[in-house]
C-alpha cells in the first residue's frame, strides 16, 4: 500500500476491513499489466489502469469504430490506461465514464472497456472529450485524482471479495 494511505477505522461505528490482495503483473506486447486474476479466453488483458480501477478489455471493443477514429494498438491501449489525464462522466450515456489520454478516447462501462477511439491529435481528442462529457462531475486537480485512485483500489479489492 502507498504509503500515504489511511487505515481504518474511517468514521465512528466503521466495519471497514484491510485484507490481502495479490497483485499479478503480466507481460503482453513488451506492456507490463497489473491484474488481481487471469484473463477469461473472450478478454484481451485486464489491467489497473491509472485511476486505481481493474478493467477488463474484451475482444469485441475493437468493433465499435466509427470512420475517421484510427483504432489503437494493444500496447497503446495499455499505455493510455496508464496515463489517464482526465475522466468524465458521458453525456450521451450515464453509465459511462469517458477517460482521455493523448490522443487516446477510452469509454468504459463499469469494469469493461467499451469502446477505444485513437484521434488524429491531441486537439481532436480534448474536442471529443470536452463535447461528449459532462462538465460537472470530476476535475483534473491532482488532488481529487489521488483519492479516486485510491477509491478505485479499494473498489477493486473490495470486487475480488465479494466474488
Amino acid at each position: 500500500m502507498p504509503k500515504d494511505f489511511g487505515l481504518p477505522p474511517y468514521h465512528f461505528r466503521c466495519r471497514t476491513e484491510v485484507v490481502p490482495v495479490w497483485i499479478d503483473e503480466e507481460v503482453i506486447d513488451g506492456k507490463i499489466t497489473k491484474n488481481t486474476s487471469p484473463k477469461a479466453k473472450d478478454e484481451f488483458f485486464r489491467h489497473i489502469d491509472s485511476m486505481g480501477y481493474e478493467r477488463v478489455a474484451k475482444s469485441d471493443i475493437y468493433t465499435h469504430g466509427q470512420s475517421g477514429y484510427i483504432k489503437p494498438s494493444k500496447t497503446e491501449l495499455i499505455s493510455a490506461m496508464n496515463n489517464i489525464s482526465d475522466i468524465k462522466t458521458s453525456i450521451n450515456n450515464p453509465a459511462r465514464q469517458v477517460a482521455i489520454s493523448g490522443k487516446i478516447i477510452i469509454i468504459y462501462q463499469d469494469d469493461k472497456v467499451w469502446t477505444v477511439i485513437k484521434k488524429h491529435s491531441q486537439n481532436s481528442a480534448k474536442q471529443y472529450f470536452k463535447n461528449n462529457t459532462e462538465n460537472k462531475i470530476w476535475k483534473s486537480e491532482s488532488y481529487i485524482f489521488s483519492s479516486m485512485k485510491k477509491v478505485g483500489i479499494l473498489q477493486t479489492i473490495i470486487k475480488k471479495i465479494a466474488g
